[in-house]
């Protein structure tokens, strides 16, 4: 399994007038409640995955609302990225946002795969009102041929240092092809 904390700072040019409220809403209704998303104290934080990563980034910096290609499927030797959106971030005396964030991949006997990722999230204003901001940092996963099938979570802890406010969101992926028979013995 490789993991890849990628800093696309470069993309990261300006928010999305996609919009949330206080709250996460999906047509306009109060979400339902579940580990992709998470809010406190006017600050929120949601993970999608998606099998392509710079598609997400373009559909972002397209026509609003985007229309965000996701998954919940990896495919071995393919790449699957988490992708962090964020709301209401504090502003610091200087004007500027400061997010951080740890990344963690859970394998499906759930123990941790390798170290957890660490690093900034975003160093920027924020978005007007309640705009959803798409962060710079995401978690970019690969399921190698020998590793196990089932079901593996990638999360996201979020910290807003200007706030003091941390929140924990997750996605899950799954892998339905049993690991490669051709995996080299010793």
């Amino acid at each position: 399994m490789r993991l890849a904390l990628l800093l696309l700072a470069a993309l990261a040019a300006a928010p999305s007038p996609a919009s949330a409220q206080l709250e996460w809403q999906v047509n306009g209704q109060a979400a339902p409640g579940d580990r992709s998303r998470a809010s406190r104290d006017g600050f929120g934080v949601m993970m999608m995955v998606t099998p392509d990563a710079q598609t997400f980034w373009r559909a972002w910096d397209g026509p609003t609302p985007p229309n965000l290609v996701t998954t919940d499927r990896a495919i071995r030797g393919q790449p699957v990225t988490g992708m962090v959106l964020f709301s209401g971030c504090g502003a610091g005396p200087d004007g500027n946002c400061n997010l951080t964030g740890e990344f963690i991949v859970l394998r499906p006997d759930g123990t941790r795969s390798g170290e957890p990722l660490r690093g900034s999230l975003w160093r920027g204003p924020p978005a007007p009102g309640y705009n959803v901001q798409l962060a710079e940092g995401s978690l970019g996963l690969i399921v190698e041929p020998e590793d196990p099938m089932g079901v593996w979570t990638l999360r996201a802890i979020v910290t807003d240092n200007v706030r003091g406010v941390t929140l924990q969101v997750e996605q899950q992926v799954t892998v339905d092809t049993p690991p490669s028979a051709s995996a080299p013995s010793t």
